[in-house]
């Protein structure tokens, strides 16, 4: 059938037994820019019948539903094909593949992916060191550009990595680069391979950082110092507990271009009543305790990782806290007053000893408060 205002479509049938209507064989639809064919045969098939990545293809006699269709999107014309799987006597359907844009999907008979993969012979892009997050997520793997478009202030691309031996598909990554006058805001997010999130990565222009989140079952060899994970009323035991881990952690470089991070872990029992079991925060080096009744221990670093000591000439800081290291952990200036916030820590065990605030004037003068340990 040819159509005056455009496109054909073609159908194929078997011989006509009886007057009946032949077996479908196959149809044609195109409209000159995009087409579309289907076809029903019964042939000799190798795939993963039996659903286990871990064993040989096998070979069925099965009738397959072939469809390949393409399309035009601006200058860019893209082709999915796709092959489904059935029983010859019962019609069940056994398993399906799907290829596009040069990776393939296997799935199964529940129609459930049982993972994508590439020629990687023919795709060179490989992740070197310099690659930043994406190399730090899927190491030296190769990749190459899936998806990308753009308008007249935003674009979008998406990036698929894979195994470089065997093709397995790692994970993708999605970004959005807008701009607003002279400033460009870029948002990235990463994905593993089943589409689970594995952090996202964001930029300004003056700053820029990263941020990860992940939660599940794990077996630790010791209970953290603080917390009594098994309930027998101990804590901070060398023994093996089963808990559910939640974890969080940011890293960012601030408008000032210093390195800052963030990071939280948190404890559940693994009962099915997710009680809440104690954590940590973690805070450019400085880690707050965390009870299971939520309240906030002691805060502490590593003393090792803290050159600066007060001496005796450092007044009155010395007299309050003796031969305390210290380290600048925040400091801000709007033009009118600059404030300067210093923790000051046990040079031996690393708890907090308290903080000094010093705030000096563009018109003169200085005052600087001194506190102890926040609870």
């Amino acid at each position: 059938n040819t159509y005056s205002g455009g496109g054909s479509d073609i159908f194929y049938e078997g011989p006509r037994n009886a007057g009946m209507p032949g077996e479908f064989l196959g149809s044609y639809w195109s409209d000159g820019m995009n087409s579309r064919f289907e076809s029903q045969t019964t042939e000799d098939v190798t795939f993963d019948f039996d659903y286990d990545a871990s064993t040989a293809d096998t070979t069925l006699t099965v009738r397959v539903q072939r469809m390949e269709e393409s399309w035009t999107r601006g200058s860019q014309t893209e082709t999915v094909t796709e092959e489904q799987y059935y029983d010859v006597s019962s019609g069940t359907f056994l398993g399906a593949s799907r290829e596009r844009g040069g990776e393939t999907v296997r799935i199964d008979a529940h129609w459930q992916e049982m993972g994508r993969t590439v020629d990687i012979n023919a795709i060179s892009d490989v992740l070197a060191s310099g690659d930043g997050r994406a190399y730090t997520l899927f190491g030296a793997a190769k990749y190459k550009v899936t998806d990308s478009w753009s308008d007249h202030n935003m674009s979008f691309t998406e990036t698929t990595y894979y195994d470089a031996v065997s093709g397995a598909k790692l994970g993708v990554k999605h970004q959005n680069v807008q701009s607003h006058g002279p400033d460009t805001f870029t948002n990235t997010s990463y994905q593993d391979a089943n589409g689970e999130f594995l952090g996202d990565e964001w930029s300004d222009g003056y700053s820029s950082g990263f941020n990860t989140s992940s939660e599940g079952v794990q077996t630790l060899s010791a209970e953290p110092e603080w917390l009594d994970l098994n309930g027998n009323g101990t804590a901070g035991e060398s023994v093996s507990v089963t808990v559910i881990v939640n974890h969080f952690a940011s890293e960012w470089t601030d408008h000032n271009q210093q390195t800052r991070s963030e990071s939280e872990t948190h404890y559940y029992t693994n009962d099915g009543y997710h009680t809440y079991l104690g954590g940590e925060r973690v805070r450019d080096g400085e880690q707050v305790r965390i009870d299971a009744n939520y309240n906030e221990l002691k805060k502490k670093v590593d003393p090792n990782n803290i050159t600066d000591q007060l001496t005796t000439t450092d007044l009155p800081a010395y007299t309050i806290f003796g031969a305390a290291k210290y380290k600048v952990s925040d400091s801000w200036s709007d033009g009118y007053m600059t404030s300067i916030m210093t923790t000051y820590y046990d040079a031996t065990t690393g708890d907090e000893l308290g903080t000094s605030h010093e705030n000096t004037y563009s018109g003169g003068g200085s005052d600087i408060f001194y506190e102890g340990p926040r609870n």
